[in-house]
């Protein structure tokens, strides 16, 4: 994205490419002509139109070049100002780009950080999909009937990492309950495909 300064407006370019070792940035005007922008130029300037209106003009490099150019700010730091200007982000860009907190915390994000507005419009009787998903409880299993009549004919299973490892250098555990004794059995191990001699 490049942000484009004009004599009246400022424009948000995208896509721009960029190559590391050339010192400007080219833009395609087939790109803009795709867009659905019109082209009006000669020798002195190239002007882009949006709906009869100017989107941006180009300038030869020096008098008689065939390289036509625009300043920008890229290489700049823009202000806050220009930059409200070009993009405004709604609350949902907020809610999504900061992990989906809740409504107080971005009533106050503006606070703490540095190039956000101070007050973000949260609008009434907002319910994200995600975050009302990830608040859902999990069903309970459902009951069965079904009893073992032996030992180890049904065998529950489960296989933890720890965040840390132990002093021999345990990483994972593994735990076995036979569902018809109650006996249960935990097995450490270093390295999570030892699960499977474990099992065995």
């Amino acid at each position: 994205m490049m942000a484009v300064e004009g004599s009246e407006h400022m424009a948000r370019i995208a896509p721009v490419f960029y190559v590391p070792d050339l010192s400007m940035r080219l833009l395609s005007l087939g790109v803009f002509l795709r867009g659905g922008l019109q082209l009006n130029g000669n020798t002195e300037h190239i002007s882009l139109l949006q709906d009869g209106q100017e989107f941006l003009t180009f300038l030869p490099r020096w008098d008689g070049a065939t390289i036509f150019i625009i300043h920008t700010y890229l290489g700049a730091k823009p202000s806050i100002r220009a930059a409200e200007q070009i993009f405004h982000p709604d609350f949902e860009t907020y809610h999504r780009r900061f992990a989906h907190p809740s409504n107080d915390v971005l009533h106050k994000i503006g606070k703490y950080t540095n190039g956000l507005p101070s007050q973000i419009q949260i609008p009434e009787n907002h319910i994200c999909p995600g975050c009302e998903q990830g608040k859902k409880v999990n069903k309970t299993f459902p009951s069965t009937k079904t009893h073992v009549s032996k030992p180890f004919e049904l065998v529950h299973s489960d296989l933890k990492s720890f965040p840390m490892e132990s002093y021999h250098k345990y990483k994972y555990a593994i735990v076995f309950l036979d569902d018809f004794s109650s006996n249960a059995w935990t097995i450490n191990l270093r390295t999570k495909d030892a699960a499977l001699p474990a099992t065995k």
